[in-house]
């Protein structure tokens, strides 16, 4: 009786729906240079390959309070999402971005203003939109890393 109630259980088990698949095999963005003076226009290379089924229909750029230096959350007209978890305050830093019918591959650049900004390293996110052939919507990011030095 345990090993057909077992056997049961494993077969329902391998019946359950797994979570959703990625909605892509690649997602991942590039500063251009990576280390630069403030006020240097800077380009973010995206590369991407969807999942089958998928396209990235919007991206923003944006950033959480602890991966950027401190005065960074001090400029002006910032837009601040407050957390919490101050770990989890966040800015934005380009709205959203939208693709009309979608990308499944390739490449593009955004371009990035970084007059003002203060000195030191940041981890920004770009986060993008996937939808699928169900029209369901998945959120993913990807960080981008760059050092802005003194002017």
């Amino acid at each position: 009786m345990k090993k057909i109630m077992s056997l049961f259980l494993i077969l329902c088990a391998a019946a359950l729906p797994a979570g959703p698949s990625l909605p892509f095999k690649e997602f991942k963005a590039e500063a251009v240079p990576a280390q630069f003076k403030a006020g240097t226009p800077v380009k973010i290379t995206v590369k991407l390959e969807s999942a089958e089924g998928f396209s990235l229909r919007a991206c923003r750029l944006f950033c959480y309070q602890s991966n950027v230096p401190a005065a960074f959350f001090g400029r002006p007209g910032l837009e601040i999402t407050k957390s919490k978890e101050k770990e989890y305050t966040s800015a934005a830093i380009q709205p959203w971005k939208w693709f009309g019918q979608g990308i499944s591959s390739g490449s593009f650049t955004l371009n990035l203003d970084t007059k003002g900004w203060p000195e030191g390293d940041y981890s920004i996110c770009l986060q993008g939109i996937f939808r699928g052939a169900d029209k369901k919507d998945l959120y993913r990011s990807t960080d981008v890393n760059f050092s802005i030095t003194k002017e």
